[in-house]
């Protein structure tokens, strides 16, 4: 059965990038008005932390670089926070955060497959300017277990929002809540293994292959609505994947 898709709203906001986080932060700093010092420092301290694991990961972080990053004494960051694991695993879960947060905004007012392919455009760009910070997340969810469990809940949040998007958006909302979760698991696993392999991993042969920022994201979007819509999207709304409709439908067609 094909599914029922929803109308495009009259209004659509812009779409726009997510940029680097750590930008994100120093222009936060530089606008925000904090009620004490010691407010003020420990957003200094998180902000010098993000630098350093884009530096050098979170394996290598060194408390003392986070100190000479926010100009103050080791002392000071141990009234804030007890070692490195502790302040790493707070800035990447804001991190984690601020990434779901930012694309649930983009995709709002959206047209179906417009909603699927703003979210992917977010995800490349995001994962693109920030790649050392998403391979400190995944540090961190192999060593700390603690961290692995906060960051697991974070992504199950999520990965149950795109769940009841698409169940909403496909024209079924009666469909089992497990049926829905297995797969929005599936397609935002997709994204994240293959965003994770060109941008953080850098491997080779798939960079070679994968082509530009916006053929990556038209590539996941038509994968991503067909493996829900089971069609293909409006070609005259695939401006960079016309070889990917040709594959198997496609070419029945011709």
């Amino acid at each position: 059965m094909t599914a029922v898709k929803s109308k495009a709203a009259k209004a659509q906001p812009e779409w726009r990038p997510f940029g680097r986080y750590m930008q994100h932060l120093q222009e936060e700093l530089r606008v925000r008005t904090f009620a004490t010092k010691g407010e003020r420092t420990r957003f200094r301290l998180k902000l010098a932390a993000i630098e350093a694991l884009e530096a050098t990961g979170f394996n290598d972080l060194k408390v003392s670089d986070v100190c000479t990053g926010a100009s103050v004494s080791q002392g000071t960051f141990y009234v804030y926070y007890p070692d490195k694991t502790a302040i790493a695993s707070d800035v990447l879960l804001e991190f984690g955060e601020a990434l779901h947060t930012h694309a649930r905004l983009t995709a709002r007012g959206s047209s179906d497959y417009e909603a699927i392919l703003r979210t992917n455009q977010f995800f490349v760009s995001a994962y693109r300017l920030n790649a050392p910070l998403v391979r400190c997340l995944i540090q961190l969810e192999d060593q700390i277990p603690a961290f692995r469990d906060q960051w697991r809940n974070q992504r199950l949040l999520w990965i149950e929002k795109i769940a009841i998007s698409i169940t909403r958006r496909s024209g079924h909302p009666e469909t089992p809540k497990n049926v829905g979760m297995q797969v929005a698991y599936a397609l935002e696993g997709m994204v994240f293994q293959y965003l994770y392999e060109i941008f953080v991993r850098q491997e080779p042969l798939l960079s070679q292959y994968a082509g530009k920022p916006e053929h990556i994201a038209d590539l996941l979007s038509v994968l991503w609505y067909r493996a829900v819509y089971c069609e293909d999207p409006p070609r005259s709304q695939v401006e960079h994947a016309q070889q990917v409709l040709a594959l198997h439908r496609g070419a029945k067609s011709s």
